[in-house]
């Protein structure tokens, strides 16, 4: 069931203010997901669900599960669509992040692929049709709860905003939980000294970038993570970085430090 919108204001010791206001969230603690939109593509009478999980200190409560396995081989196509969120208090510029957290318990059978998509209409064509997406093909070694996020700014202002979790093009593994869905505007903290907004240039990129940060920036560490979550880059504070020898495609670009930017970037 969503939660109502709320606000946190945390004043760090570097006189730094950092605002969140998270706009909608999801814990699946009271196991009440009838305002969920659930979707048994594939019709095999399994679909996603809440459960409280066996080992409790892992999983010390309730999370989203869907299945690739319960006896015999299955061929998951679920969708789990959030009710819709209006994002229309919120203006072009703002910063949107979506966070969830991921797992596939079992160690031994965790190739679990899913996609989160983020559309302004419920309707499968149009979610399958989003280009704001975060896909991982395989949960391989996820085996606890890990956290995951999707620039999703794209959509402030819009007053129709659907998520959706997908489980999908796989069989015979095992299960994959989701929990702590939350949609957070304001996770930049603005700086007393210097509040401009962090840029990274050129993107897309063909093998040299420069991130415009604050000249008062410190502790600095910037990495570049594929889709599936894999860290496969990693630079300290630096006039320009380059990543020349990446694949083409997309990618996640965290800068961490005294706040967190997270950005998607396309390498050419």
């Amino acid at each position: 069931m969503k939660k109502f919108l709320f606000s946190i204001l945390t004043l760090s010791t570097l006189s730094t203010l950092s605002a969140q206001t998270v706009i909608w969230s999801d814990d699946f603690n009271d196991k009440d997901i009838s305002d969920w939109t659930l979707i048994d593509a594939d019709a095999d009478g399994f679909n996603w669900y809440v459960v409280q999980m066996a080992n409790t200190n892992l999983y010390p409560t309730p999370v989203l599960r869907s299945i690739s396995w319960a006896n015999k081989a299955l061929k998951p196509n679920n969708y789990a669509i959030t009710p819709k969120i209006d994002l229309s208090n919120y203006k072009q510029g703002e910063k949107i992040t979506l966070k969830w957290k991921v797992s596939s318990i079992d160690k031994n059978s965790d190739k679990e692929q899913y996609t989160v998509c983020v559309s302004k209409s419920n309707v499968q064509a149009d979610i399958l049709a989003s280009d704001v997406f975060f896909n991982e093909k395989s949960l391989d070694g996820v085996n606890v709860l890990t956290d995951r996020s999707l620039d999703v700014s794209k959509f402030a202002g819009e007053s129709s905003v659907y998520i959706t979790f997908r489980h999908h093009d796989v069989t015979d593994q095992f299960s994959i939980e989701i929990d702590d869905v939350s949609l957070v505007a304001g996770t930049l903290a603005v700086s007393e000294v210097n509040s401009k907004k962090i840029s990274v240039y050129p993107n897309p990129i063909t093998a040299d970038f420069k991130i415009d940060l604050p000249a008062t920036a410190k502790n600095i560490k910037v990495e570049v993570v594929d889709l599936t979550g894999k860290k496969v880059a990693s630079f300290y504070k630096a006039d320009s970085y380059n990543i020349s020898n990446l694949p083409k495609g997309v990618y996640i670009l965290k800068v961490k430090g005294d706040s967190e930017f997270t950005q998607k970037i396309i390498k050419k």
